[in-house]
């Protein structure tokens, strides 16, 4: 009987976290893109030197 409720435990906290879950990964690599792309670049002030 306990692992019963477990296996049903289990399934209903998968099907709440499991979305939760994929959206803070698509969030992760949306956000380590935007970074990893505007960290190569040099800042504006660098990039047009000063006479």
């Amino acid at each position: 009987m306990l692992g019963t409720l477990f296996k049903y435990d289990f399934r209903e906290v998968g099907r709440t976290m499991g979305p939760l879950y994929a959206a803070l990964v698509a969030l992760s690599v949306v956000m380590g893109a935007l970074l990893g792309v505007r960290g190569n670049r040099p800042p504006r002030s660098a990039a047009s030197p000063k006479p």
